[in-house]
């Protein structure tokens, strides 16, 4: 039998639930967590086709193993909010375990651990390399919007990371945009590769502190911190090496005011919003930045942008998609953003006061 506070109990069954929650495939104990004592940890496992989440706190008990419909046990957990309270679990056949919180009774089923398909977590010290959560986080999730969903080129569905003489490089891409966020990690050594996308959103939805380590083999990329292990399928490909494939030399730039341009841009977003392929013009000459779009043959819309300074004397103007500006805009953390126009006909973000920069393609 077990018995937590509900606040523990929320605190160890709620991810690994939400995970097996989005089991996919034929295998349905997949659908169920696999909760294990040894007498002084208590942890829950669980995982999917892709995805593993392990919690575990510190719990003396008899030693047991379960294996609960994850579905209905988060479904209790979720209806109850009073911390203080407490909650038992018992099993009460092959079939069927029984909870108990406060007054109320649930039987939820279970089934036979030995059928449960338990993850085989890689050697920690196999290409481990660790560094401040806090930091990671902030930096990961500036990038990951810029990735594709289901693209053909595997890598661009994931984040790519490169980390060399203490900087650590992220990158995101999805073929017409790509963007780059750098941090300064303690870490000398060269490493290569790409943090899996189930990875990457577990981590952001956790938000840990603390210090994350870091280990993967050929086929699985996993991360400890805490009380909690995540993992997910390793992605075998490497995020290709882009800094030569697009020409980034600049032939103009302006520096703008960040709030502006995210308030200019909106409003040329949503003056397109119907047309069939929105389209937003940004020409420089003369010093002017000027901002353009056209909704139809009869719907236009101009604006000129102050700017707080300029460099290079070319006349330029380029066609991009006003929500790929606009998702870069929105994860610029800097008072002023500096817009280049380069030699390749894209436009290139890079905040003022931050080692962070996104490339939006040109539309034709």
């Amino acid at each position: 039998m077990i018995n937590l506070t509900l606040n523990d109990a929320k605190e160890l069954f709620t991810r690994p639930c939400e995970i097996a929650r989005t089991n996919k495939s034929s295998n349905e104990s997949l659908s169920y967590i696999l909760i294990n004592s040894d007498g002084y940890n208590l942890s829950a496992i669980g995982t999917n086709t892709i995805d593993t989440c392990k919690k575990s706190i510190q719990h003396i008990s008899e030693p047991f193993v379960l294996c609960v419909d994850a579905d209905h046990l988060l479904t209790v957990l979720e209806n109850f909010n009073k911390a203080k309270l407490n909650i038992s679990m018992e099993q009460l056949s092959e079939s069927k375990v029984k909870i108990k919180i406060g007054k109320s009774t649930a039987q939820i089923a279970c089934i036979d651990e030995a059928i449960y398909p338990t993850p085989v977590i890689p050697d920690e010290s196999l290409n481990a390399f660790s560094f401040s959560g806090e930091q990671f986080i902030k930096e990961l999730a500036s990038v990951m919007y810029a990735k594709a969903s289901n693209n053909t080129a595997i890598y661009l569905n994931h984040v790519g990371f490169s980390i060399s003489q203490g900087v650590c490089s992220l990158k995101a891409a999805n073929g017409h945009r790509l963007v780059t966020s750098e941090f300064e990690v303690p870490i000398q050594t060269n490493i290569r590769g790409i943090f899996p996308t189930g990875l990457c959103n577990q981590l952001i939805k956790l938000s840990p502190k603390g210090v994350i380590q870091f280990f993967y083999n050929q086929s699985q990329f996993y991360c400890k911190f805490d009380n909690t292990l995540l993992g997910s399928n390793f992605v075998s490909a490497e995020f290709p090496d882009v800094s030569n494939a697009i020409a980034t030399e600049a032939t103009c730039s302006v520096t703008v005011e960040t709030r502006s341009l995210h308030e200019s841009v909106s409003r040329f977003k949503a003056f397109v919003k119907s047309s069939k392929i929105p389209k937003l013009t940004l020409a420089f000459a003369n010093g002017v930045l000027t901002l353009k779009t056209r909704s139809s043959d009869t719907n236009e819309l101009d604006e000129e942008l102050e700017l707080n300074g300029w460099q290079g004397e070319a006349t330029q103007e380029v066609n991009v998609s006003p929500s790929y500006l606009l998702d870069a805009i929105n994860n610029i953390n800097s008072e002023n953003t500096s817009i280049a126009f380069t030699k390749s006909n894209c436009i290139k973000l890079n905040a003022i006061d931050s080692n962070q920069d996104a490339i939006v393609m040109a539309m034709r």
